[in-house]
C-alpha cells in the first residue's frame, strides 16, 4: 500500500524543475488525491523534514509551494517507505514530535550507516552559525553514545581525516530498527525508551 505522504513527494520529486518549487494545484492534478490530503501530506512532510515551504527572497513563505530537502531526496532514492505512524491501543496514531534527535533517528533508518557530520549537514538549515552548529553536533554525538550502549548502533571505521589534525569522524550502523518513532535514553534509570516496542533496553556500561 503506498501512503498519502508518499504519493505526494513522488509527485514533488516528478513535478520539480530547477526553477521554482512545485504548486499544491499541480500536486492535486498529478496525483488525483483532494486538495485536503494533499495539504495534510504536505504539512506532516514539512513537520517531519522531508519536505520544506518555498520562500521569497524576504523569508516569507510562498503559499502552497513545495521543495523536497535533501532528507526527502534521500528517503525516495533509499525507496523508504512513509507510513502514517505506528498506532497504541486506543488505536489512534501517535503524534511525532521533530526534533533535533527524532530527525537524526528518521535519517539513520533511509542511510542506516552516518557520521554526525554527515547528518548535521542534511538535518540544519544552511546558514545557521557555528555556535548552532557545534551545539548539535555535541546533541547527537551524546545521543549515539547512548543508541550504542543500548545496543541500537554499532561503530564502525571512521571516515577520512578532513585536516591533519583530526582523527576522521566515528561513523555508526544501525542494527536494531525497531520502528519510525526513536528510543528516548533515561539516563538516570541506565535505560534507553524504545517507543516502538514499548519496553526498555540497559545503557552498558
Amino acid at each position: 500500500m503506498i501512503w498519502t505522504s508518499q504519493t505526494v513527494m513522488n509527485a514533488v520529486k516528478a513535478l520539480y524543475c530547477p526553477r521554482g518549487c512545485v504548486k499544491h494545484d499541480a500536486i492535486v492534478k498529478h496525483t488525483s488525491l483532494s486538495g485536503k490530503q494533499v495539504a495534510d501530506a504536505c504539512a506532516k512532510l514539512v513537520a517531519h523534514g522531508y519536505m520544506k515551504r518555498e520562500t521569497y527572497a524576504d523569508d516569507t513563505v510562498k503559499p502552497g509551494c513545495y521543495t523536497l530537502t535533501a532528507l526527502g531526496r534521500a528517503a525516495l532514492e533509499e525507496g523508504a517507505r512513509l507510513t502514517s505512524g505506528p498506532k497504541g491501543p486506543t488505536g489512534k496514531t501517535r503524534p511525532r514530535t521533530d526534533t533535533l534527535r527524532d530527525r537524526a533517528w528518521r535519517a539513520l533508518r533511509i542511510r542506516r550507516k552516518a557520521s554526525v557530520p554527515e547528518l548535521i549537514g542534511v538535518l540544519l538549515d544552511a546558514g545557521i552559525n557555528y555556535a548552532e552548529v557545534k551545539r548539535a553536533q555535541n546533541n547527537l554525538h551524546k545521543y549515539f553514545a547512548l543508541l550504542t550502549r543500548a545496543g541500537y548502533l554499532a561503530q564502525m571505521r571512521r571516515d577520512a581525516p578532513q585536516s591533519p589534525t583530526s582523527n576522521g569522524a566515528k561513523r555508526f550502523l544501525l542494527v536494531r530498527d525497531t520502528g519510525p518513532l526513536p528510543p528516548i535514553p533515561q539516563v538516570g534509570a541506565g535505560k534507553v525508551f524504545d517507543q516502538n516496542e514499548e519496553k526498555p533496553y540497559d545503557i552498558v556500561r
